[in-house]
């Protein structure tokens, strides 16, 4: 090991892309095992490992899944890596249906983030559209086969309601897949339908939650149009702040000029942070036995720090009762309740 107590190794997977490949199974299994010098005593831990052939994937943001007949729908698509970095100036090909033929296709190219915009004339559909993104014009292999993802996307075509068809107003808060940044901004987005009202406005409102206190609300007119339905997204920016964490709840609402209320909730987890920034630092970074050694540490003013250290090169028996950030915040919630 290094002195940072960790060894690194590396395994190459270009055997998993030969024929032996069918000889053997779609995982990794790793297992190790440390012996303390002049003890004797040994500890193992293993782990498996699934393989994955998928090098990238596709998928669709920001586009809706209702459209009214005649009018041009705005989407995106984006391609990112298997670790989710974008991947930059990919040519991605738009397929409307599942036959790939060049006459419904359109050749896209993603920028720097990984996203290609496109837009898509609605006059000649009178049903759903089937939307696909490939990064291949035909059909990859994908068993145990290096590949893309693709992405399928379907938009539904808004008809007139009928005495007997029903339609539903419906607010959705989209959810994100990462926790929101601390001490950033995150964009967060609603979309909404509005069947079967007269036409007019009417007030989105949301209320920012967080440890069962409302700390933010916020509202936007919406137009309600002379159409069967009227289908769109709004965003706003939301400011992530240390007494947020770990949790904000967005909670959205509106009254419709029928005096029919829709709502609908979104939990968000935010990273792990504190408003209190505490760094710890020792001069000199490294040391040998006996040496002496400086610990600085800064924080607020009239701050209570707990300090604790630990030779790396110990086996803690129990981990779990070492203090951590989570149990920090988990403790601060039971507290607050």
């Amino acid at each position: 090991t290094e002195k940072n107590g960790c060894a690194t190794f590396r395994i190459s997977m270009f055997t998993f892309t030969k024929n032996a490949i069918r000889f053997l199974q779609d995982k990794l299994f790793l297992k190790t095992t440390m012996e303390e010098e002049g003890t004797g005593i040994s500890f193992s831990q293993g782990k498996t490992i699934e393989l994955s052939y998928t090098v990238g994937k596709l998928s669709f943001i920001d586009t809706p899944k209702i459209y009214n007949k005649g009018a041009t729908v705005e989407g995106k698509v984006k391609a990112v890596y298997f670790n989710d970095t974008p991947i930059p100036d990919k040519l991605v090909y738009l397929f409307l249906g599942e036959r790939r033929s060049a006459r419904d296709r359109q050749n896209l190219t993603t920028d720097s983030n990984g996203i290609a915009t496109f837009s898509l004339n609605t006059t000649n559909h009178n049903d759903k559209i089937q939307l696909r993104a490939s990064v291949t014009l035909l059909p990859e292999l994908t068993y145990q086969n290096l590949h893309h993802g693709t992405a399928d996307h379907t938009l539904s075509m808004v008809k007139p309601s009928s005495p007997h068809s029903e339609t539903v107003s419906s607010l959705e808060v989209k959810k994100k897949s990462k926790p929101l940044p601390c001490d950033g901004k995150a964009t967060i987005y609603i979309q909404y339908a509005i069947a079967g009202e007269t036409e007019g406005f009417v007030d989105v409102m949301w209320l920012i939650l967080s440890r069962g206190a409302i700390i933010g609300q916020q509202f936007h007119k919406v137009a309600v149009l002379k159409e069967p339905v009227t289908a769109g997204e709004l965003s706003f920016q939301l400011k992530v702040t240390p007494d947020m964490a770990p949790m904000v709840q967005i909670v959205a609402y509106t009254v419709l000029p029928s005096e029919i209320v829709i709502a609908h909730s979104e939990d968000f987890s935010t990273e792990k942070c504190f408003s209190n920034k505490v760094s710890v630092e020792f001069s000199p970074s490294s040391a040998v036995p006996g040496e002496e050694i400086t610990l600085q540490l800064m924080a607020q003013p009239d701050s209570l720090c707990g300090v604790s250290a630990v030779d790396q090169s110990v086996l803690i028996k129990e981990p779990g009762k070492t203090l951590n950030v989570d149990q920090v915040k988990i403790n601060h919630s039971r507290y607050i309740r």
